[in-house]
């Protein structure tokens, strides 16, 4: 019984993980979309969103 609950606590810190990555590579990939977008506007001359840094 204590080895079940080892196992389960184990995968429950694991899923917790990969949700964890997936949120930060999720942060990233907007970031890049930003930097692709204030990019594309200052390659063609427009007006850059506040937004963006």
């Amino acid at each position: 019984m204590v080895a079940d609950c080892a196992v389960v606590e184990f995968i429950f810190i694991i899923s917790r993980f990969n949700s964890c990555v997936f949120y930060g590579l999720n942060i990233i990939g907007e970031l890049i979309q930003l930097y692709e977008a204030k990019l594309a506007h200052t390659l063609n001359g427009w007006p850059v969103p506040k937004l963006l840094p």
